[in-house]
């Protein structure tokens, strides 16, 4: 007995050969964001929770102390990374794929807007559902650097 039906793994084989789906470049896209903006995100993410109100320079120079040598201080930055990439690889991700294939069905006409929102809008929260987790994992991955590594919950990467 079959696990898939056969009209479900025909409609991943539509794209001609040699091109790759447009959700493989929205993840990857996602993910050179992601590297990009991980530094400022971990700065937002430590000034929302000191204790000891530092300046935005303040805060970076503390992020950098954190880490035991200093030639490691720039990958201080970069603590939760691995969560981040997750989250854009799976939130992303599913976004463009629940999109793409709603656009396929038959109640979602090419010239109809209202069709188009509420597609966007359940790949949006189909997207963000998922991506809800890898976020709790990607800020605790970011505040634990605080903490000496035998308390820290998370193994830090």
């Amino acid at each position: 007995m079959p696990v898939y039906d056969d009209h479900i793994l025909d409609d991943c084989t539509d794209v001609p050969e040699g091109l790759v789906p447009r959700w493989w470049f929205g993840g990857f896209a996602s993910i050179c964001v992601a590297f990009a903006v991980a530094p400022i995100d971990i700065v937002k993410t430590h000034m929302q929770i000191q204790q000891k109100k530092r300046s935005i320079f303040g805060t970076i120079k503390r992020i950098y102390q954190l880490k035991i040598m200093p030639i490691l201080g720039l990958w201080g930055f970069y603590d939760g990374f691995s969560a981040a990439i997750l989250r854009q690889m799976t939130s992303t991700n599913i976004h463009f794929i629940v999109y793409e294939t709603g656009k396929k069905m038959e109640y979602v006409d090419r010239d109809s807007y209202l069709g188009k929102i509420i597609l966007g809008c359940v790949a949006g929260a189909c997207g963000s559902a998922c991506g809800i987790p890898t976020d709790l994992i990607n800020v605790r991955m970011q505040t634990d650097m605080k903490e000496p590594p035998s308390k820290r919950p998370i193994s830090m990467s």
